[in-house]
């Protein structure tokens, strides 16, 4: 059985690092994807053969809303914990000097979290084609722009130092791999050695080929992977693996080697509306939670950041694994019923918090 402790007071803040990008949503026929050499229902970087994407969805109806895979965590932690605590959840990233950056910040501040942008002083703000085809699949495509110019130096500037030194848990999207390796090994080894919690998500399938000796490089540093099971099994690949099975995958990285071995690395992937696994170190045994049906989709756009906002934000209360899972499926099962990544009117049930002791 895997064990945990509990201890339900909350324990710090949350750091958010990723690409600050802002989702340009719209409802488009899947020709769309053919037209511009996307692959349905995954993640990519904007190049060559994606030229005009951007200019024919601004002539649809589109939705624009923060976006950037850790941006969107930050903003469903904050409101998921927005009656436990007032700002206790911190994002940073690159925006440029621009229009779509003030909305970005106009966007984030408004949510509560705490922002400490870096401001490129050419670079256009990154923006995501987020395509929704009539079967509710969301296929992403990112242009970074000043996204990728993430400077390691901001990340020594007082403030957010400041901020880093309060924080419990430590969260970096995998795409940041593609531009900054630097920094999240950096980052990881200093968040180790502060006695704090690394996170890492593999983020897609492309970076799991293309990064995996970055992700190697910081994996002795991380304490919490999230991934999808075609991330697994990319990352499975590049391990050598011979086996095929995503709970054996999961246990295998777990065992990958670890500087605090004597706190536990925990593996979770997520298989869409297959039950997902939770993998542990210290355990010979694979856990697997179904994941409920929701009834009404609006779109998948941001289901996987938003699992990990209610994962980590129950984690921050020293939750058990269950009542981890259990938040993260609540948070996944709340955003998917809006387009694209928005944040529900209404706050979020409070009982999926009753672990939680009164502040």
């Amino acid at each position: 059985m895997i064990k945990n402790t509990v201890y339900h007071t909350r324990k710090g803040k949350m750091f958010y690092l990723g690409n600050a990008l802002l989702d340009i949503s719209a409802e488009c026929d899947s020709s769309i994807l053919e037209k511009y050499k996307l692959k349905a229902d995954d993640n990519s970087e904007y190049g060559h053969e994606q030229v005009g994407l951007f200019e024919e969805l601004c002539n649809k109806s589109v939705m624009l809303t923060p976006g950037g895979s850790a941006q969107n965590s930050a903003r469903i932690s904050q409101w998921l914990l927005q009656g436990l605590g007032s700002k206790t959840v911190a994002f940073t990233g690159c925006i440029g000097n621009d229009s779509y950056g003030r909305l970005l910040e106009e966007k984030l501040k408004a949510s509560q979290v705490i922002t400490e942008y870096q401001y490129h002083p050419s670079l256009p703000t990154g923006v995501s084609a987020g395509i929704v085809t009539s079967d509710g699949k969301r296929t992403l495509c990112a242009r970074l722009g000043a996204a990728e110019q993430f400077s390691p130096e901001h990340l020594k500037c007082e403030r957010v130092k400041r901020v880093l030194q309060k924080a419990e848990y430590v969260y970096v999207e995998g795409f940041f791999l593609s531009h900054s390796p630097g920094v999240v090994y950096d980052l990881a080894k200093n968040t180790h050695e502060n006695n704090k919690k690394f996170v890492l998500n593999l983020s897609a399938t492309y970076i799991c080929e293309c990064n995996f000796s970055d992700i190697m490089n910081c994996m002795p540093y991380i304490d919490l992977l999230f991934g999808n099971d075609s991330e697994a099994r990319a990352f499975g690949h590049h391990l050598n693996l011979t086996i095929t099975s995503v709970s054996d995958i999961a246990k295998q990285i777990a065992l990958l080697p670890k500087m605090d071995s004597d706190s536990p690395r925990v593996v979770v992937i997520t298989r869409g509306t297959e039950p997902l696994i939770v993998a542990q170190s210290s355990s010979s045994q694979c856990l697997e939670y179904p994941v409920p049906r929701v009834a009404k989709i609006g779109d998948t756009i941001g289901a996987g950041d938003s699992f990990v906002a209610g994962f980590l934000s129950a984690l921050l209360f020293d939750a058990t694994l269950e009542e981890a899972v259990k938040c993260g499926l609540y948070a996944a099962s709340e955003i998917v019923k809006q387009r694209g990544c928005t944040l529900p009117d209404s706050p979020p049930d409070a009982s999926v918090f009753n672990f939680v002791s009164k502040l």
